[in-house]
């Protein structure tokens, strides 16, 4: 068996464990990329899902496979941004977002008091840079905006950045801003792809999608470490278990094993198995979705109680289901 090291540790967090609907998001967003550049409306994408869903990583893990880079060629040497990323800045005028943009590409915005010559310069950088994306993260931030004047604004902004540019915005963040988008018809119609990313309902039977999740975090886990589950622990007790403890999400079940994993650098442990008791205390500081109906933490409480547990937690707040 492996010592736990640093090493394996970044090891095991670079499995990761994907949301069910983590591919097919991933495949229109790809799709999306693709056509950019080569269509005159290659439409705009929304994700969106209740937070520790998987928004945020899916822009990272697509921002990583299209990394800024410097190119040189007869006009020099160039700084070219495929997939402009970024959070979206709190409220969003067109001002702020054409500042954030100048900001993201490395373009100078300048000294300009003009809202109107800032935007100009934020469209001359992206196409300079030679984006095929912009990617604005935590979208919900469009609603912080309370003006009905500055609001109608930013979506003029929105849908003329679009146009001008010919270039897929990407949105991501919370159900909410979906309705701020939709208020706009015109910008609305372009959202050509929406993908929803939801959190995993309750593991009732060892073929739900959560259950199956968790035990490939297992599997991952002893397959870097040596370290095995304890024979004595029901694998769907454990996944319920894990459920109870993070509310359904992914993010944090990486946070319990990692709490484990680090655990085991600092004692330096040779101990093959690892069991519920484990996980106990790293589990009661994680913030759950829901307030769990039982006087003891999920990894402490007796297992005849976890089917009903489950039953009263089946689905998460703030669920989406599956489009179709």
């Amino acid at each position: 068996m492996k010592p736990m090291t640093y090493e394996l540790h970044n090891e095991f967090q670079a499995m990761r464990v994907y949301h069910p609907a983590y591919n097919r998001a991933w495949k229109m967003l790809n799709r999306l990329f693709q056509s950019a550049g080569k269509l005159d409306d290659p439409g705009c994408m929304a994700i969106y899902g209740p937070p520790g869903t998987g928004k945020s990583t899916l822009q990272k893990d697509f921002l990583a496979l299209h990394p800024p880079s410097y190119i040189d060629n007869e006009m020099g040497r160039q700084y070219c941004v495929p997939v402009a990323s970024f959070s979206t800045p709190t409220g969003c005028t067109p001002r702020d977002f054409s500042d954030v943009v100048c900001t993201t590409l490395r373009a100078d915005p300048g000294s300009t008091l003009l809202t109107g010559h800032l935007q100009r310069k934020a469209l001359t950088a992206i196409k300079c840079a030679g984006t095929k994306i912009v990617m604005p993260d935590e979208a919900q931030v469009f609603l912080r905006e309370t003006s009905p004047v500055k609001s109608r604004k930013t979506l003029d902004f929105m849908r003329e950045f679009y146009e001008e540019s010919n270039i897929p915005l990407v949105f991501a963040g919370t159900q909410e801003y979906l309705a701020f988008i939709d208020s706009d018809e015109p910008l609305s119609r372009r959202v050509k792809y929406r993908a929803p990313l939801p959190p995993m309902g309750a593991p009732s039977s060892e073929k739900t999608a959560f259950h199956l999740t968790v035990q490939r975090m297992v599997s991952n886990y002893a397959e870097v470490t040596g370290r095995q589950l304890h024979k004595d622990v029901n694998p769907l007790a454990f996944s319920q278990r894990m459920y109870l403890a993070s509310g359904g999400r992914i993010d944090s079940i990486s946070d319990l094993f990692r709490e484990l994993s680090e655990q085991r650098i600092a004692d330096e442990s040779m101990e093959k198995t690892y069991s519920v008791s484990n996980f106990a205390d790293a589990a009661s500081m994680l913030k759950l979705p829901f307030k769990l109906e039982s006087s003891d933490p999920a990894f402490e409480t007796n297992a005849r109680t976890l089917p009903k547990l489950i039953e009263k937690h089946a689905i998460p707040p703030g669920a989406l289901r599956h489009e179709k």
